[in-house]
């Protein structure tokens, strides 16, 4: 079946699906060897050897997948464009964060700039955010939002050096340093709708609230920020997600922090091995096979 350019796959797109399509066909195979598992109580040989059978197809037909190449879509098919938060910087002037900031309700100006020096999230300005300070520094304390087992921190503290800012906002910092306090936002929803109605009112069409996060990540690498560091200042355990937020060629806008430090009560996780799971997997698969050739009936 032929299909149209302009609706063909992406790349991407193709990858997720051949994805599923894999873990579906594990799944498939883990029924099978549970099934197994229960029918060898019955000693029904017949059904045995229909399951192993079906086990060495779903096996076979896996490891012919994983022999071929990744999906190319064919060629001339336009690139769909994709309104990412990292792309939305592209173009701003050096002074955006500024102009978002003096340009919000009074309310909104302080959660904006506490956005602005520590890259949290929107769902963890609604948790209540502590300043402390000691000049010339000041910390926030961040109560973590998308925490699982094995995804972000319950809680993090973000440092920075209030002398290496270059932003114009100095009566707002300075009321950081009044005393020991906490920002917060009522409802993070209605926050964000009204920060993306601003931006847009000043020109600034994909700036969200996220933007001021992928904002701080390009000015920390644009200064030089160890990948450590700033996976703990993004509360993400592992490494390779702060690849996704900004470049060093986004930074060193106005408004930037130079110096920034984070700490967290474990390590970020590094990289993981690029071994394909999939081959573990069916390794394990034929282990398990070769291990049974003694208890499998004879099919004649």
């Amino acid at each position: 079946m032929s299909m149209d350019k302009t609706h063909a796959l992406g790349k991407r797109a193709a990858s997720v699906l051949r994805a599923a399509w894999r873990r579906g066909i594990a799944i498939r195979i883990k029924g099978l060897l549970d099934t197994h598992d229960l029918i060898s109580l019955t000693n029904d040989r017949q059904r045995l050897v229909q399951i192993w059978r079906d086990i060495q197809a779903l096996v076979e037909t896996l490891q012919e997948d994983m022999g071929q190449p990744a999906y190319q879509p064919p060629a001339g098919t336009p690139r769909a464009g994709k309104n990412s938060k990292r792309k939305g910087l592209r173009g701003l002037p050096d002074d955006w964060r500024d102009q978002l900031i003096e340009n919000a309700k009074p309310d909104d100006q302080l959660p904006l700039l506490v956005m602005a020096l520590s890259g949290c999230r929107p769902a963890e300005l609604k948790k209540r955010i502590l300043v402390l300070s000691d000049w010339p520094y000041l910390a926030f304390i961040i109560n973590g939002a998308k925490v699982k087992e094995y995804a972000g921190y319950e809680q993090r503290s973000v440092a920075i050096d209030s002398q290496t800012l270059l932003c114009r906002n100095h009566e707002l910092i300075q009321s950081l340093f009044a005393s020991k306090q906490s920002v917060a936002i009522a409802d993070d929803q209605s926050f964000q709708k009204r920060i993306k109605r601003l931006a847009q009112r000043l020109g600034f069409k994909n700036v969200s609230c996220y933007s001021l996060r992928h904002q701080l990540a390009a000015d920390a690498k644009a200064t030089g920020t160890g990948k450590t560091d700033l996976a703990k200042v993004l509360g993400h355990q592992a490494e390779r997600t702060q690849r996704y937020y900004g470049n060093h060629q986004q930074g060193n806008k106005g408004g930037r922090v130079l110096e920034i430090h984070g700490h967290t009560q474990t390590e970020p996780r590094p990289a993981p091995d690029a071994t394909p799971v999939w081959d573990k997997q069916v390794l394990m698969i034929k282990e398990k096979q070769v291990a049974s050739d003694s208890m499998r009936p004879d099919p004649s």
